[in-house]
């Protein structure tokens, strides 16, 4: 397909119209609904972002460049990004992509201004990795949205969703985004948990699904805050509950409170652990959770999460059975990704990791039942997860057409992104929490 041809398809009469960037056609735009997307012959998906200069035109506006940033397919690590085009002598900027038709993410408009520009910022720096990466925090603050994408913004507001036509969005995640679910914020108790131990304080978010009288498992949801209302995500757990996809539950949902004790709490730490079982599990109970055994006891993470989760389920099997894992930073603790491997394990096998001592024998996950996931778009992740998952199976059985699993293992079309992440937690509930 030629990429004339690629351009009246997928971005219609817009391009050329004669109108272009008039009030008249930014309202025809935003009323079709952008990014415009269009399957080509191949079945990729030929993608158009379109985004409106508010200043106006060159002569106008003080904007010299927009990158496009789509978590996972454009390339961040780079001097040069993913950027758009502006269409001479109108506010309006454009880029066309062709993604694969099955991609789930998110992506956001980052404008600059000539004295932002990447090319400036290599020649004033060393050129490193180290520098590129400390130019592109520094302009992370001025993403923006997509105003034209008829899906939510991010709870953020820096973000907007990409859903492509193969992108399998069931799950309840469609009514959401049309608006469709609620979930009563009475319904969830929130609590402050000063801890002892790990010498901080945060909120807790504590929540039931289905019928109050049942007796329930707990599933413990790190980083708690993206899971809490804002995020719709009781509102989908209590939808998929009564459409009988998934047992009623009890969720406990864990503040991470920042970046700086995520690291250190969500890296494989014996103390934070030691907190929530033996503070906030008592705490909790006095807010009305309910704790059962350890088979009846879920914890699911992503990222660092998800190796904590994972963490928390091989190291006390008396109060966790079941892990979800989804996108686990199970390189750690080789933090540069960069030291020597042991040739005796299997190969990217980070040394002292998780992955090392269920090789080695000094921990075992006989006992666990596991959901993993990770996405196509995230690198290195994959051969991590996937040493992980060679560790895991001998002691593990994999999924079968009529046999539950103690190891699900799922690699969706997406990055290491909580867009994708949201279908993936309810996946490894409907594994891990069945209905009887």
């Amino acid at each position: 397909m030629s990429l004339d041809l690629a351009l009246k398809l997928a971005a219609g009469e817009y391009l050329v119209a004669a109108d272009i960037g008039t009030k008249t056609w930014w309202e025809k735009l935003k009323q079709q609904g952008c990014p415009l997307m269009f399957v080509n012959y191949s079945g990729e998906t030929v993608v158009d972002f379109f985004w409106q200069d508010p200043s106006g035109n060159e002569s106008q506006s003080c904007v010299a460049q927009v990158l496009l940033q789509i978590n996972s397919v454009t390339d961040h690590h780079s001097w040069q990004p993913v950027s758009l085009s502006r269409v001479a002598g109108t506010d309006v900027w454009h880029k066309q992509l062709t993604i694969e038709s099955s991609w789930r993410g998110s992506y956001s408009f980052i404008p600059l201004t000539a004295e932002q520009m990447p090319h400036l910022a290599f020649s004033e720096s060393d050129g490193s990795s180290q520098a590129q990466r400390r130019w592109y925090i520094s302009i992370m603050d001025q993403a923006l949205p997509d105003l034209l994408n008829p899906f939510p913004v991010s709870i953020d507001g820096k973000t907007s969703a990409l859903h492509l036509p193969n992108a399998q969005r069931e799950f309840g995640w469609p009514q959401w985004d049309a608006g469709e679910l609620s979930f009563p914020r009475e319904r969830v108790t929130t609590f402050a948990w000063d801890s002892t131990i790990l010498e901080n304080s945060r909120s807790i978010y504590a929540f039931q699904t289905g019928d109050e009288s049942v007796s329930k498992p707990l599933v413990i949801l790190l980083d708690g805050q993206k899971w809490a209302t804002p995020s719709g995500t009781p509102a989908v757990l209590e939808a998929l509950t009564q459409q009988q996809h998934i047992a009623p539950a009890q969720y406990l949902l864990i503040d991470s409170i920042d970046g700086k004790v995520r690291w250190s709490e969500l890296s494989c730490h014996e103390g934070f652990w030691q907190a929530v079982f033996e503070e906030l599990f008592p705490l909790a109970q006095q807010h009305g959770v309910s704790l059962g055994g350890a088979s009846t006891t879920l914890v699911a993470g992503q990222s660092l999460g998800g190796l904590a989760a994972l963490y928390a389920g091989l190291n006390w099997p008396e109060k966790v059975q079941k892990v979800i894992s989804l996108s686990g930073s199970f390189w750690w603790p080789d933090v540069n990704r960069e030291l020597p491997c042991d040739p005796t394990l299997i190969p990217h096998t980070p040394p002292n990791s998780l992955s090392a001592q269920l090789q080695l024998g000094q921990l075992a996950a006989s006992h666990l039942d596991i959901f993993m996931s990770v996405g196509s778009g995230e690198g290195d992740m994959n051969r991590y997860n996937e040493n992980m998952l060679d560790a895991l199976e001998p002691q593990s059985h994999l999924a079968s057409a009529n046999q539950p699993a103690s190891l699900v293992y799922d690699r969706f079309c997406g990055g290491h992104d909580w867009l994708a992440w949201r279908s993936s937690l309810v996946k490894g509930l409907m594994a891990l929490l069945p209905v009887s």
